[in-house]
Formats: C-alpha cells, structure tokens, sequence
C-alpha cells in the first residue's frame, strides 16, 4: 500500500521547484506518492496541522519538514524517507 505525502506550497516560484523536485522523487519510490497542495486552497488544514512556513511535508497529518528546503531537502532525508516508509 502506498504512502501519501503532502507538500504544501505557498506562491512563490521555489515552492514551484521544491515540487517538481518531489514529484519527480516519488515516481521513483514504489511505495510513495507525493500530493501537492497549496496553502491558500485550504487555510484551516494549514492551520490545523501546525505549518508555519511553507514548503511544508506532512505525512499522515504529521508534519515531517518545513520551511527553507536547502535545510530539509536533501538526499539524505530523501533516502531516510524512503527507509522508513518502507518500514
């Protein structure tokens, strides 16, 4: 069964980026499935899940990284993604 990953985006052109790059991600991952939504189609959930900066990944309503992705997106936590989802 697969695992749905949210991405949460704001407007601004590197939110763009940081979603290609996780789309692009999880067409390689058997198991994954990235979704992206923007933060202004649904303000409450944003609200209701705690994001306070965007980009933002949540993973069963858990936010797992947010904010500045040259902090978060790396292979690394890619790859520590992926061995814990297949888990």
């Amino acid at each position: 069964m697969k695992k749905t990953l949210v991405l949460y985006r704001g407007s601004l052109e590197s939110d763009e980026t940081v979603a290609e790059r996780m789309l692009a991600w999880s067409n390689s991952q058997p198991n994954i499935e990235v979704i992206t939504r923007s933060v202004h189609d649904d303000p409450a959930a944003v609200v209701l899940l705690g994001i306070t900066e965007v980009p933002a990944l949540t993973v069963e309503d858990r936010v797992i990284a947010q904010g500045s992705p040259e902090a978060w997106l790396t292979e690394s936590f890619l790859r520590s993604l992926t061995h814990s989802i297949d888990c």
